[in-house]
């Protein structure tokens, strides 16, 4: 037990055995708390898509069920209202003015094209007000305001508006069709109402205000009917976010827009039909009417949810301190015996000469040595291999550098030069047009935002180096071309033809003869592919510079040689493409070269 003890404290002081522990350690740490991590998310998520839909489907039965008996109470406000605006004993008593009734009718002083109003006119209008009252869910009664003669008419009265037991009830009325709570006294009884004004008439003109004023208690009673577990608060705002019913008795007849808690929730129903929120231990819902008239606000005890919170809190933290202390113990055990056995490991091969030469080589230890020297004489191999490439890789950053460079002083440079020739010939020349069109091209070489172009944008590049050549060749060959229009959405790789062609005016027309000096461009489909030929009547390529040529184009770098830009299309394409893709050369002599581009056939951009 004491060896074991020493043995444990020399690998425990031992550095190497420290970084092997830390590095188990880190990642069976980082596993077990990604694992945690990953069961947290999923829970929390799943609990919460489940309280959502709770919730949700409380705030639909809420909505469902209250705004039944609310919407109960407001159709018959509704059909009373519709009597009374369209019936004509109220049209007429509505229009009336004070010298129409029958008081002042009976000593004469009634005048007008109209009659006058008789008293069995003023009773049909109090029955049917009786009716109205009595037949309208929770209504206590209907005052009817005449504007031309400024009297009130109910069920059981009809007198000035100075003079009415209730004259206060239209101080309620701001033309805006909101609801007021309000007391109405009766003796010494008061009652208290919800009034809710309309305005009859025309929509030009008004002839009066009618208020309905509903039983608060009874209203109250309604909409708490709609809650199987009735909430902490419940309230009912109108369209403009004024209360007019409320189990907090501090909200009525206030605005929900100005209070804090609930002006957001508002606003956001208002727009989209409901919203709810967390707030402190409550969960505040607001859900619009369809009807647009009224809006239900309830709030319910979330101190659950809140609990949930905790315990979930509680659970990550004591399963973090869990997982690490897993964490750690694993990560000891594991690299006690790697270490153990990388020590035995090295002790065989710091004698190793040859599995032979080595006697106490045991069986295991023998089979990993040798496999370990054979991997050890292939990885050279690898590595020579590697610092080539790494080679090809820095010699290509440092071309792209250079071209990253170059372009922009070169293009800065021929702008300044083209505004100078102009500047001094006063009009445009051979030398500034060349000039336009190698800084357009440059431009267009510069833009690394798309590899991908169409081939009509490939087309319009190649036309202007063309040009460039016209003119420093004075037009001594001609361009043909044969590329359908219907080629042009097709993609290609960017600037593929003016490397090419470029190669038939460095290569193909070196001699001054005077023959005529032929280029042709062609575009096909071939089946999947987009093909382009570029044949030109040059001198041609010899059997051994074109067999060099293809050899070139065949290896997977690039050699600072001529012919360079042929090599490089063949290289972009094939790595947009791949390898069935590319460039091939063919050449006869003084027949001259072709030069065949091989595409894949696309119509949209090349992700």
């Amino acid at each position: 037990m004491i060896r074991k003890f020493k043995t444990l404290h020399t690998l425990i002081k031992n550095s190497k055995f420290r970084i092997s522990f830390l590095k188990y350690y880190i990642g069976s740490a980082s596993i077990a708390i990604v694992a945690l991590a990953i069961y947290g998310v999923v829970s929390y998520n799943l609990y919460s898509m489940y309280m959502q839909d709770t919730l949700s489907q409380y705030r639909e039965r809420i909505l469902y069920k209250t705004s039944g008996f609310v919407d109960y109470v407001f159709d018959g406000v509704d059909a009373a209202f519709y009597l009374i605006n369209s019936l004509e004993s109220f049209e007429k008593l509505l229009g009336a003015s004070v010298s129409d009734f029958p008081e002042f009718w009976e000593v004469g002083e009634a005048s007008g094209p109209e009659p006058p109003i008789l008293r069995s006119d003023i009773s049909r209008v109090i029955s049917d007000l009786f009716r109205e009252t009595i037949l309208s869910p929770a209504m206590e009664s209907i005052y009817i305001y005449m504007e031309n003669s400024e009297y009130v008419v109910t069920w059981t009265d009809f007198r000035h508006l100075d003079t009415f037991f209730d004259a206060s009830f239209m101080d309620g009325f701001n033309y805006d069709g909101n609801f007021v709570v309000r007391d109405i006294h009766l003796g010494p009884d008061t009652k208290r109402v919800i009034t809710m004004y309309r305005t009859t008439g025309r929509a030009d003109a008004s002839t009066g205000v009618v208020a309905f004023n509903i039983d608060y208690y009874q209203f109250l009673s309604f909409v708490e009917q709609g809650f199987e577990h009735l909430p902490e608060m419940i309230s009912v705002a109108d369209s403009s976010g004024r209360v007019f019913c409320a189990t907090d008795p501090d909200l009525l007849n206030t605005y929900l827009g100005n209070d804090p808690t609930y002006r957001d929730l508002f606003t956001e129903a208002s727009l989209l039909g409901s919203s709810a929120a967390f707030v402190d231990d409550r969960f505040i819902s607001a859900m619009q009417a369809t009807s647009g008239q009224y809006m239900i606000i309830s709030s319910v005890d979330a101190s659950a949810i809140a609990e949930f919170r905790l315990n979930f809190l509680n659970f990550a933290i004591w399963a973090s301190v869990i997982g690490l202390l897993a964490s750690f113990f694993l990560a000891f055990g594991i690299s006690f015996f790697m270490h153990r056995n990388i020590i035995r490991l090295v002790s065989y091969f710091s004698g190793y000469r040859g599995v032979g030469d080595n006697p106490d080589a045991g069986g295991e230890m023998k089979y990993i040595t040798e496999n370990i020297a054979n991997m050890t004489s292939g990885d050279r191999h690898i590595e020579n291999e590697l610092a080539e490439k790494l080679a090809e890789l820095k010699k290509a950053q440092a071309i792209a550098l250079q071209n990253q460079i170059n372009p922009h002083f070169i293009l800065n440079t021929l702008q300044i030069v083209n505004l100078d020739i102009l500047s001094q010939t006063k009009s445009d020349t051979p030398a500034t047009r060349m000039i336009a069109l190698l800084s357009e091209i440059l431009k267009s070489n510069l833009n690394t935002t798309d590899h991908i172009v169409p081939l009509s944008y490939e087309i319009r590049q190649a036309v202007k180096f063309i040009e460039i050549e016209q003119i420093r060749n004075k037009n001594r060959f001609f361009v043909e071309w044969d590329i359908d229009d219907s080629l042009n959405d097709y993609r290609t790789v960017k600037f593929i033809l003016q490397p090419v062609l470029e190669n038939s005016f460095k290569h193909g027309f070196l001699d001054d003869s005077e023959k005529d000096k032929r280029i042709s461009i062609k575009a096909e489909k071939e089946g999947k592919a987009l093909v382009i030929m570029v044949r030109d009547n040059g001198t041609g390529i010899t059997p051994e510079a074109l067999a060099e040529l293809r050899e070139r184009l065949n290896q997977s770098f690039l050699q600072e040689n001529t012919h360079i830009g042929l090599c490089n299309v063949d290289r972009r394409i094939k790595l947009v493409f791949g390898d069935a893709y590319g460039l091939s050369v063919t050449s006869d002599g003084d027949s001259g070269t072709i030069v065949t581009i091989k595409q894949k056939l696309v119509r949209t951009d090349w992700k």
